[in-house]
């Protein structure tokens, strides 16, 4: 395919280092794009563009400790749940799974949540450290 900038060179699939904005932040990235082999111009096809969301989202998430799109996914296949189910699980519309599987960065308070309702060592440090500053193991229906 010729450049579209200057229809002398090709455009060829290369992994280039960009730079994401997610949530206001600056987030080096690197990604498929097609690069001209003359004059350096790039471009993404559909498929590259949604690869390029997914790296920067989890580039992001990386760096502030948050799930990954392979882990949200890897979480809820363990659980054996389809997105309706594990938002159902989570008491969250069936479109935000979906959502932070394509690339959308869940908040602090989600991931904690996912963890909680995902993770058996995390929720046993949770109750453990609700009995320690509790004195007592929180009422039973309040774990529902």
């Amino acid at each position: 395919m010729k450049c579209f900038k200057c229809a002398k060179g090709k455009m060829v699939p290369a992994i280039t280092g960009m730079t994401a904005t997610v949530r206001r932040e600056q987030i080096p990235v690197r990604a498929e794009a097609m690069l001209c082999n003359r004059c350096g111009f790039q471009v993404m096809t559909d498929a590259q563009s949604d690869a390029y969301t997914i790296a920067s989202a989890d580039a992001y998430r990386t760096k502030h400790g948050l799930l990954t799109t392979k882990e949200l996914k890897q979480i809820r296949q363990r659980l054996g749940m389809s997105f309706r189910t594990f938002a159902r699980h989570l008491k969250v519309s069936e479109a935000s799974p979906k959502r932070w599987e394509a690339g959308l960065v869940q908040d602090r308070a989600m991931d904690q949540l996912i963890r909680l309702k995902s993770d058996l060592a995390i929720a046993r440090e949770n109750v453990t450290y609700l009995e320690a500053h509790l004195g007592a193991p929180p009422p039973h229906h309040a774990l529902r």
